[in-house]
């Protein structure tokens, strides 16, 4: 590709020394014997100034269509950004609930209502991984044209979120199991020991937990930012 790009470049040179020869006047030029000839000399100035002006004028151009284009994409992600930020903070709900229910132990019992909730705690995880989805749809385009670092950005962000997911399909796997035996037993003793982990980082309370979520999209926003026409 870039053999070819390089073969293309000498050829639009080639062209472009072809037409300037026939622009840029010879030795007599200047040396006017009528009224015709300074026609011509004014004609091939006003040539020349013309190209000067259009060359410039196509810079300009694609500086501005490159910067609406980079306004377009910024706008949709930041969008898509926050909600995915919502969805994230809606699962964390979740997680706390799910993790309450298993220290309830409230997972064992009637799989007949076991499977209703699960159905609802499903659709929590469906619902955040759409959203996440779009972001990493967009965020596809945004590493082409602002840099790889938006991957390593959006990597501390889906960790977040693989965290807080966590904890839902741990409740789900409980729940479909029902019974007490010990792999359900261990189970429900990691996923409170890493509650409990997660509570001593400052993530006990819903509000702690939006601004932790918050602090780990905020670099991303501002990387999206940076690309809106002021």
């Amino acid at each position: 590709m870039e053999q070819f790009k390089h073969w293309l470049l000498c050829g639009g040179l080639f062209l472009a020394g072809g037409v300037w020869s026939r622009i840029i006047p010879g030795q007599d030029f200047f040396e006017v014997e009528n009224i015709h000839d300074l026609f011509d000399i004014f004609g091939a100035l006003a040539t020349v100034v013309a190209v000067i002006i259009a060359s410039f004028g196509l810079g300009a151009w694609r500086h501005q269509a490159r910067a609406a284009n980079d306004h377009a994409l910024a706008t949709k992600f930041l969008v898509a950004l926050r909600n995915y930020h919502d969805e994230v903070v809606r699962s964390w709900r979740y997680a706390e609930s799910s993790v309450a229910q298993i220290d309830a132990m409230s997972w064992l019992g009637d799989t007949d209502k076991a499977s209703f909730i699960v159905g609802v705690y499903e659709s929590r995880i469906r619902d955040t991984q759409a959203s996440r989805a779009n972001v990493e749809s967009l965020a596809v385009e945004c590493a082409e044209l602002w840099g790889e670092d938006i991957n390593e950005l959006l990597a501390v962000v889906y960790k977040v979120d693989d965290l807080i997911r966590s904890f839902i399909e741990s409740y789900i796997r409980l729940l479909i199991r029902g019974t007490l035996d010990d792999e359900t037993d261990e189970d429900s003793d990691i996923t409170l020991q890493r509650w409990t982990a997660m509570e001593s980082k400052g993530l006990a309370t819903e509000e702690s937990a939006k601004a932790y979520i918050s602090s780990k999209f905020e670099p991303l926003r501002l990387r999206a930012r940076s690309r809106l026409i002021v």
